[in-house]
């Protein structure tokens, strides 16, 4: 009988992606021995309550304490987890951020902030358990990314830089560590229906990007609004348990890819890559974002 690989997954909130992929891990325990995190324990309760109403002790998964943040939290952790099992086999960094505010309206502290969270905190954690890989010659590395890694978005243009870096990230890391076995994953959802989104969206809408961009911020959360009102606009979305099991997909499969977009985005993602000058793409979501002023874009 095969030994469960050791999976570790940072930041597994309650109701978001990373809980919903501890738990879909944690319902096979022969294959899989799950670990996720939290900054804070006080939140363990609120991840138990949701993996047993979804058919899971919670405490099948571990939970270690940890701030992504925080390079000595993350070396205490991944010591603990290899102290207990000995191995890591995968890492999912899914702990991440969202940040809604323009270069000219954040301070360089909050610019600073949003990679820390979203780039760095991934950084931290792959320096720390590639070195257990390559001793055990194996392991797989998911960087949750978004989208918006791929595709700059208005107004988001931190958060997209940031998790752009964290795409690069996994796609350098694979001219290397494929020596020893370990093939390092960007995953790059759409939206998902989740705290994440519904937070991101009230924080856009209440942003005080000064007089200058106030009238273009209205009209890009009104055609944003508008167009997620649309009844077609739910394919554009996943639920977080939809995002797991493609994430699960990317564990499981025998030569992992080094990017993976979910299905809502192909559009973006097609017209992000037939082109080399990106003049395509920009068009594209100006005239999506607002097309009176684009309508043939």
């Amino acid at each position: 009988m095969s030994t469960p690989s050791v999976v570790l997954i940072t930041g597994i909130t309650a109701r978001g992606l990373g809980a919903s992929l501890a738990i879909q891990l944690a319902k096979t325990p022969t294959q899989y021995k799950v670990y996720g995190t939290l900054r804070s324990l006080a939140k363990a309760e609120e991840f138990y309550k949701e993996a047993r109403e979804k058919g899971v002790e919670g405490t099948s998964v571990g939970i270690l304490e940890l701030d992504v943040t925080d390079a000595g939290s993350c070396k205490k952790a991944v010591q603990e987890l290899v102290d207990k099992e000995g191995r890591i086999d995968v890492l999912v960094n899914n702990a991440g951020a969202g940040f809604v505010q323009t270069i000219e309206s954040a301070s360089e502290e909050q610019i600073q902030n949003c990679f820390d969270v979203n780039f760095f905190s991934a950084y931290r954690m792959c320096r720390l358990t590639i070195p257990h890989m390559r001793a055990q010659n194996s392991g797989r590395i998911i960087n949750i990314s978004s989208i918006g890694g791929l595709v700059g978005q208005p107004f988001n243009e931190t958060y997209c830089a940031a998790k752009c870096a964290l795409d690069s990230l996994a796609e350098s890391f694979n001219g290397t560590l494929w020596k020893w076995n370990i093939h390092v994953s960007s995953f790059c959802p759409g939206a998902i229906t989740s705290a994440f989104a519904g937070t991101a969206m009230k924080t856009l809408a209440g942003q005080d990007v000064g007089d200058a961009y106030k009238p273009v911020l209205d009209e890009y959360v009104k055609n944003l609004t508008a167009r997620y009102s649309l009844p077609e606009a739910a394919n554009s979305r996943q639920t977080p348990e939809e995002c797991a099991a493609d994430v699960v997909a990317i564990i499981e499969a025998e030569r992992p890819k080094v990017r993976y977009a979910t299905h809502t985005v192909k559009e973006l993602v097609d017209k992000k890559f037939v082109e080399d000058g990106g003049d395509k793409i920009v068009g594209f979501l100006r005239n999506r974002y607002f097309p009176a002023d684009f309508p043939s874009a």
